[in-house]
């Protein structure tokens, strides 16, 4: 009898863990190497259960809700029937998308029409939105750019494309990749409008991917090993011919190694693949997120997720499920905040917070001893119009053997969960 190819994947994020998935459906005998103590990549939790940061997902996700429905957690996330967003003014005053069932994109018009604001601002609202599915700009053009071409008024801009903007391409509108932004909104509100809901986790990410990835890993009889990885070795053929672990082991029986790891990690390893030069000049792009313990008195929404409109540096506010309870502010492309110290930070938070929400008592009587800060210093791929260039497609290299996967490969997403997840689905 014919035995199992075998693979090695490098890395136990959402790329790595969706790579040992479909090389387990494919048959092949799979070892995952992971130097962490959780798997799950940069969706993560503490011991306590709060979050590294708040991580919502599409309904449009499908590669990464299958990831989820392998490991059972499909079912701890809070879900809409289609897109549904509150925006939060100083002060406190909100206005509410509930769009009706209708087929989409009808769906959204509608829900835009029926917006608590002057005519003439649904108006530009529902032309900004139709332009999404006009022609793409030339490469190299940016989100403002756009903007200024499809003469989209600033209040469509700060309500609609750019709270949008700042969760799916972590930069500012200035430097977003026009083409690949809309790209990922066509994906969103084309099909049907669950493919526009926001999926806000009922759970810690440890337990949606860590735990139940442990469980899956084990039940699959997936070796995992604990441990970094130092260098990958050539053979005369010029295949990979073993990996030196950080401990100085070598692993060098297997049929193919995936590297699901972050581009400057992959570039490290392999320098002598071709695209290890242009990763080396991918930018990254930082989240911060500022973390309140819950709040003395009922916050006055019950929604799990808040744009805030005009809180720079801070876009949303986000309310993790009870028994957790706590509330987050969200910096996306933080770098532009030029805020240095964790204690700067919780200075703009506080001002921020009861800049929309009022000076009461719902922060801790406490606040700079309780509050958390998270930097995620190079959270995801800065995506510019540079980065087209740059990301190399995920699957098979040039190099016998060697396989990509990570969210900055060129799967036609953002670097979200869900590009991380479609890497490590290619075809095994």
């Amino acid at each position: 009898m014919r035995s199992k190819p075998s693979v090695l994947i490098i890395g136990g994020g959402v790329a790595g863990l969706s790579s040992a998935l479909t090389h387990l459906q494919a048959g092949f005998r799979v070892t995952l190497i992971e130097k962490r103590k959780q798997l799950g990549g940069r969706a993560w939790s503490d011991a306590k259960g709060l979050d590294n940061g708040p991580h919502v997902i599409l309904g449009c996700y499908h590669h990464f809700r299958k990831l989820l429905r392998a490991l059972g957690t499909e079912g701890l996330f809070e879900k809409e029937e289609s897109l549904q967003l509150t925006w939060v003014f100083k002060g406190g005053q909100s206005l509410r998308l509930r769009p009706p069932k209708l087929p989409s994109p009808l769906h959204l018009l509608a829900g835009l029409i029926r917006l608590d604001l002057p005519l003439k601002a649904r108006i530009c609202l529902i032309k900004g939105t139709l332009s999404v599915r006009l022609p793409l700009p030339p490469p190299g053009t940016t989100l403002q750019d756009w903007f200024v071409k499809r003469k989209i008024n600033r209040d469509t801009q700060s309500l609609f494309f750019v709270p949008l903007c700042r969760a799916v391409m972590n930069v500012e509108a200035d430097q977003a990749d026009a083409r690949l932004f809309l790209k990922t909104l066509r994906v969103a509100f084309g099909a049907s409008r669950k493919e526009g809901a926001i999926w806000c986790p009922t759970a810690p990410w440890s337990q949606i991917l860590h735990r139940a990835g442990a469980l899956f890993l084990e039940k699959n009889r997936v070796e995992w090993v604990h441990a970094s990885v130092k260098a990958l070795s050539l053979s005369q053929d010029k295949g990979i011919d073993s990996v030196t672990l950080g401990n100085g082991q070598k692993r060098s029986s297997f049929d193919r190694l995936v590297l699901a790891v972050p581009w400057e990690e992959a570039a490290k390893l392999a320098p002598f693949a071709d695209f290890a030069t242009k990763a080396k000049e991918i930018q990254s792009s930082s989240i911060v997120s500022v973390s309140f313990p819950p709040p003395r008195q009922p916050f006055p929404f019950n929604e799990p997720l808040l744009a805030l409109v005009g809180g720079e540096p801070f876009h949303f506010l986000c309310k993790a499920p009870s028994p957790n309870g706590w509330l987050t502010l969200l910096a996306g492309a933080a770098d532009h905040a030029q805020i240095q110290t964790q204690e700067a930070w919780i200075e703009e938070a506080l001002k921020c917070f009861q800049t929309f929400f009022g000076p009461g008592k719902l922060l801790p009587e406490s606040p700079h001893q309780s509050c958390r800060v998270r930097r995620e210093a190079r959270a995801t791929i800065a995506s510019t119009p540079r980065i087209a260039g740059l990301r190399p497609k995920p699957g098979p290299t040039e190099i016998q053997g060697l396989w990509l996967a990570g969210d900055w490969t060129d799967t036609g997403f953002p670097s979200t969960l869900e590009g991380a997840a479609k890497s490590g689905a290619f075809p095994a």
